[in-house]
């Protein structure tokens, strides 16, 4: 089911209880959240997902209605973007909500949830798939991983948790792309140079 909250769209998929009967084999949910963008489980994600909850887990997706939507953390502050940033598709957070009404934390998930997102990759190439990190407060792309859809109209980001994701674009990505290039400054050759070597 799917319904508007002011300023986005809540999506809800009942994935059930977790299967008694180990032999059966795990469903697969794939759940349109708006026009252009999806997110797909994989069997094993549900069965992953849903199995420290007794009760029953659901699905639940908010996809922000547009790009300049300011989500809050988890702690209730206003999600900022880095300097010289822009989402290149509205974020999207993916929740685990049991019967009982309490949320879960789902995280080292054997397989990837793989998210489509609508993106003009023609206007932003260097659009890149990140989460929202509680604990820093800031944007990442640890194991997050962005490759091309269908078209240059999409993206799809793989990931193996539930959080508040965003595919973002901008100047900002080039300390992404460059962060590691100081090992190969003159000082990084010099720390090799020293290392104990066996």
């Amino acid at each position: 089911a799917t319904a508007p909250l002011d300023g986005a769209s809540v999506s809800a998929v009942w994935l059930g209880a977790p299967q008694a009967d180990a032999v059966a084999a795990p469903i697969s949910v794939a759940v349109e959240v708006a026009a252009a963008a999806s997110v797909e489980l994989p069997g094993s994600v549900v069965q992953q997902a849903t199995a420290g909850v007794a009760e029953g887990a659901a699905l639940v997706l908010v996809y922000y209605d547009t790009s300049d939507a300011a989500p809050a953390s988890d702690s209730g502050s206003v999600i900022t973007l880095p300097k010289g940033a822009g989402y290149a598709s509205p974020p999207i957070r993916l929740l685990l909500g049991s019967a009982a009404g309490d949320w879960h934390k789902v995280q080292d998930l054997a397989e990837p949830v793989l998210f489509t997102l609508p993106v003009n990759l023609s206007a932003t190439p260097e659009a890149r798939c990140m989460f929202f990190d509680e604990e820093s407060q800031a944007w990442s792309d640890d194991g997050m991983e962005t490759r091309r859809g269908g078209s240059d109209q999409e993206v799809v980001c793989s990931t193996t948790h539930f959080t508040l994701f965003g595919v973002l674009a901008g100047e900002f990505l080039r300390t992404f792309q460059c962060a590691n290039i100081r090992i190969l400054s003159l000082d990084g050759v010099a720390a090799i140079r020293l290392a104990a070597w066996r």
